[in-house]
């Protein structure tokens, strides 16, 4: 991550100055895309949320990694982002051990507590609903299998507009090999979760943006980044066989293809 440095007398030229305007203009331009995303998702009445919830379970659930992740982090849903619950709820049924990021005062990496059927909850730092549980008992990003990321806006590449606070980007930034496979030890598949209406052209990546291996949607699934044998094979432990990376299609007949993001 790189470090932040005041801009001293001597580097205020008219080179320094039109870098800064250009940082102001892509921080303004992400600024004013994030609130119109949030709009548009919050536009979306329940019953079209509740359908988006459902379809974006029958997209995960043809999505190797999610079969086979034993950790899965999730997120409660807030704020019109489209709801994980159905996906959890067949990820419980199934065995898998699933958890929520909970936020600690004044510190920027999450860590996850597990949701089980007794889970208690309550409002966290801003006020979104978070498992209740004793600090000995939360979960290290690391340990993860997969994590399953809101996001405000997406594009092909896999970068992601999140809600500004830099929680997800700080905790996956600093483990080594963030967005690698399941079994390589050093951290989760990091995979966004999104409404189809929230895909963007292009977001302009900062430095510290950590990038998605796949985004999947109501609607289809995105692989982005070349991270298509990753987000077949995690989970899969170090006996899969070659059948292991299947060729992943969604059973509509509508929206059927598996759009290959761009790299680059």
């Amino acid at each position: 991550m790189n470090s932040i440095h005041p801009i001293k007398r001597s580097d205020r030229g008219p080179a320094a100055g039109k870098a800064a305007t250009a940082t102001h203009a892509a921080k303004a331009t992400k600024s004013t895309l994030r609130a119109q995303l949030r709009r548009r998702r919050r536009a979306l009445d329940a019953a079209q949320q509740a359908q988006a919830a459902r379809d974006l379970a029958a997209q995960l659930q043809q999505l190797p990694a999610f079969a086979r992740a034993r950790r899965i982090a999730f997120y409660l849903a807030n704020d019109g982002e489209i709801d994980p619950a159905a996906a959890l709820a067949a990820a419980l049924e199934r065995g898998a051990q699933c958890y929520a990021p909970v936020i600690a005062d004044g510190d920027k990496i999450l860590r996850f507590a597990e949701i089980t059927a007794r889970a208690e909850f309550r409002a966290g730092r801003f006020g979104i609903a978070e498992p209740v549980a004793a600090d000995r008992d939360l979960l290290d990003a690391r340990a993860l299998d997969l994590a399953l990321l809101p996001l405000v806006g997406f594009d092909r590449r896999g970068n992601r507009i999140g809600m500004g606070g830099g929680f997800y980007d700080a905790t996956f930034a600093r483990i080594a090999g963030a967005g690698a496979a399941a079994t390589t030890g050093r951290g989760p598949l990091l995979v966004g979760l999104a409404h189809e209406i929230q895909r963007v052209d292009a977001i302009d990546a900062e430095s510290w943006d950590i990038p998605l291996t796949a985004v999947v949607t109501d609607r289809r699934i995105h692989h982005c980044a070349g991270g298509g044998d990753d987000v077949e094979n995690a989970g899969a432990g170090p006996d899969a066989g070659p059948d292991a990376a299947a060729e992943n299609e969604s059973p509509s007949t509508a929206h059927s293809e598996a759009t290959q993001c761009a790299t680059g």
